[in-house]
């Protein structure tokens, strides 16, 4: 579970980097606030390589770090299941991604 969490942690992270990264389109935005301290100790490993800094790479940059890091993870298979609802009258496809043998229904 806690490879899970790690892997939804760095996909967040991910996005949050590619938002704040963005090129700037009009003045200077206020200064950042401070990493919460999972976000900053996550941020510390990916800079312990010697790179730049995640945050001085670009948008392109910073996706390339966290895709690479994640490289190497092996997950156990996911159990699939594709589903099709029908909302307002039309169909909607539905796919369920879940660990192997977690409960609930699908």
């Amino acid at each position: 579970m806690k490879r899970y969490a790690s892997l939804l942690l760095l996909g967040t992270l991910a996005s949050a980097i590619g938002g704040a990264l963005a090129a700037p389109t009009g003045p200077a935005a206020p200064a950042a606030p401070a990493a919460s301290p999972k976000v900053q100790a996550l941020l510390d490993v990916l800079n312990s390589a010697g790179g730049k800094p995640m945050e001085q790479l670009t948008p392109q940059q910073a996706r390339k770090v966290l895709v690479d890091a994640q490289a190497g993870a092996t997950l156990p298979a996911a159990e699939v299941t594709r589903k099709t609802i029908t909302i307002d009258g039309k169909p909607l496809g539905l796919v369920v991604v879940k660990p192997p043998g977690s409960a609930g229904k699908t």
